[in-house]
């Protein structure tokens, strides 16, 4: 890859993470992070370039299912790794293999530039209704004793994970789904955070995760969840921003992996 393709990439990224925390383009983001298997670089510079993305795939991929790219459509430019091994003499005049990274850049088309007019839904969308939502909780807890419903909360709290005992309080009296949420929430900073991690990025990856979560199983919190990730969002710079990106994809592939087993 060029130096200049290169750097014209890089500042596509510190503008496309400035720009996903603006309005309403986190949430499209986070849907994106849904479905997509890119790493966090590779979705940002697909936002930032195509922000109404929905589902992408390179050439091949769409002409492999029949379904052909509209004339003149520019494709979004993303960052492919590509692995090189070489071998030196080393000690003993053994060779030693090393390994170094490269990167070329890889083109894609969104499904709004193709023939085609239809998303595909997603396998892991499932429709959990009110009845499937409260028996998932029911097997959740059932197989969980560090989950533990109190009645001691203030009003504005629906719960907590606690580093003391390692239990995840949540309050009683709550509707189904602001339970699970208030659980997958909480699971996040089980899994992700301790005592010395920033508060507010604690809250911004913990709700961005519970969010991703219940979109999977085709539920929505949005109403919630951006209202509340938007109060925890200013005076931040563009660096603990990406690292959050980070932290939030990783945390949703490792509560998938917790979730997919109490799925039926």
């Amino acid at each position: 890859m060029e130096k200049n393709d290169f750097n014209k990439l890089v500042k596509e990224l510190e503008e496309g993470i400035e720009m996903i925390f603006k309005s309403d383009n986190y949430r499209r983001y986070l849907d994106l992070i849904a479905q997509y298997p890119y790493s966090t670089n590779n979705t940002i510079l697909i936002f930032k370039q195509c922000p109404n993305a929905s589902l992408v795939k390179n050439f091949k991929a769409w002409k492999k299912l029949g379904i052909s790219i509209k004339k003149g459509e520019k494709a979004i430019h993303i960052l492919c790794p590509i692995k090189y091994r070489y071998e030196e003499e080393g000690e003993d005049e053994e060779p030693l293999v090393k390994e170094f990274l490269r990167f070329k850049i890889g083109y894609v088309f969104d499904i709004s530039q193709t023939t085609k007019n239809e998303i595909p839904s997603l396998a892991q969308n499932l429709n959990y209704n009110s009845r499937k939502l409260h028996e998932l909780l029911r097997r959740i807890i059932k197989n969980d004793e560090k989950i533990v419903f109190t009645r001691s909360l203030s009003a504005k709290v629906n719960g907590y994970f606690s580093l003391k005992d390692g239990c995840i309080y949540l309050k009683e009296g709550l509707s189904d789904l602001q339970t699970f949420k208030t659980l997958l929430h909480e699971k996040a900073h089980s899994m992700l955070h301790n005592k010395d991690y920033d508060v507010r990025l604690a809250e911004i990856e913990a709700e961005s995760i519970a969010y991703l979560l219940l979109k999977k199983l085709g539920l929505d919190s949005s109403s919630y969840s951006f209202n509340y990730v938007a109060s925890y969002l200013d005076e931040y710079d563009t660096y603990l921003l990406r690292y959050a990106l980070d932290n939030i994809k990783k945390g949703y592939e490792e509560l998938s992996l917790w979730l997919d087993p109490h799925l039926e």
